[in-house]
């Protein structure tokens, strides 16, 4: 009994304490245009938008330092985003965007280029979802046609039903007339006919 008792003790403390996760913060980075690097710390994310998550409790503080974070586009133009995010206005997670300055040269290359990923990407993603579209039909062609023979068992179960009936309908009218004729010719008989 002692043995179970300990087990439950540590197994409830284990559940407790060892299971849960820290909280995590959401913070989407995004640029316009799109497709700039994110470079967080000296660290690489790659090309925005991208989710990163903080490890804080949105419910116990007001602020998070998201580090030093900017915005680094093909032309070598650069924006910092503010590295204090207000986190009491937005307790679920937030979408920040750096805006490319306007002052340095380069901005229809870096846009043509957000346009050519952006165009990339979807032409990527078509194929899977053309795939998914086809799935899809054949999935509703496939329902469709069970459909059609549930109705056609539905029918001819009917058909059936109906045909039985009728069956019993004529023997019920055969052995009336047969009892009625056997009835008619007892009765002859009877009177001497």
């Amino acid at each position: 009994m002692k043995v179970v008792i300990i087990f439950l003790t540590l197994a409830s403390t284990f559940a407790i304490s060892g299971c849960a996760s820290p909280p995590r913060y959401h913070v989407q980075f995004d640029s316009q245009p799109q497709v700039a690097k994110l470079i967080c710390n000296g660290n690489d994310y790659g090309f925005m938008p991208v989710d990163l998550y903080y490890e804080v409790d949105a419910r116990k503080v007001e602020t998070i330092n998201i580090g030093d974070c900017s915005a680094n586009w093909g032309s070598g133009a650069s924006a910092k985003y503010n590295n204090l995010l207000d986190i009491k206005k937005f307790p679920s997670g937030i979408k920040i965007t750096a805006n490319r300055p306007q002052d340095i040269p380069g901005y229809k290359e870096d846009a043509q280029f957000a346009a050519d990923a952006l165009l990339l990407k979807a032409q990527l993603l078509l194929p899977g979802m053309m795939m998914q579209q086809q799935q899809m039909q054949q999935q509703q062609m496939y329902e469709q046609q069970m459909y059609e023979q549930q109705m056609q068992q539905r029918t001819q179960q009917q058909q059936m039903q109906q045909q039985q009936m009728q069956r019993n309908e004529d023997l019920l009218r055969q052995a009336e007339q047969d009892m009625l004729q056997q009835r008619t010719k007892r009765m002859l008989r009877d009177h001497g006919y």
